[in-house]
């Protein structure tokens, strides 16, 4: 992806929750390399990509640990999925009645940064 992570709230679906397994290895323990700014301060959180790995996108807050991430091709899923503390963020499916909950895959890292700050930010549909 170039270009900035441009979070979008329009871009998340209006029901999160998480997958209920956790488990996906956080990031910064996988020796991505450096850290470089992929945008500036939007709403409190810094968005960073790092050298060694183009497909993950990590969300701090100030200079703590990463709160959350988006990651390309996670688990055979074909685009961008946002995950926070290891679980997948999954929406209600597609259709007026809902469905069972389903991961949310954006096609660019920024909607799926938009679906990351949503949960984090425990919108009111939001459950977890």
């Amino acid at each position: 992806m170039t270009g900035t992570t441009r979070p979008d709230p329009a871009a998340a679906p209006g029901w999160l929750e998480l997958a209920p397994r956790s488990g996906w290895p956080a990031p910064v323990d996988r020796g991505l390399g450096r850290p470089i700014l992929d945008s500036p301060l939007v709403r409190g959180a810094v968005w960073l990509r790092w050298t060694r790995h183009d497909g993950i996108r990590t969300l701090h807050h100030g200079a703590g640990l990463a709160r959350g991430w988006v990651e390309e091709d996670v688990d055979g899923l074909d685009g961008w999925v946002a995950l926070v503390e290891g679980r997948i963020v999954l929406g209600t499916g597609t259709g007026s009645g809902g469905g069972l909950p389903e991961p949310v895959v954006h096609a660019e890292a920024w909607q799926a940064g938009a679906t990351s700050h949503a949960a984090l930010a425990g919108r009111s549909a939001t459950r977890f």
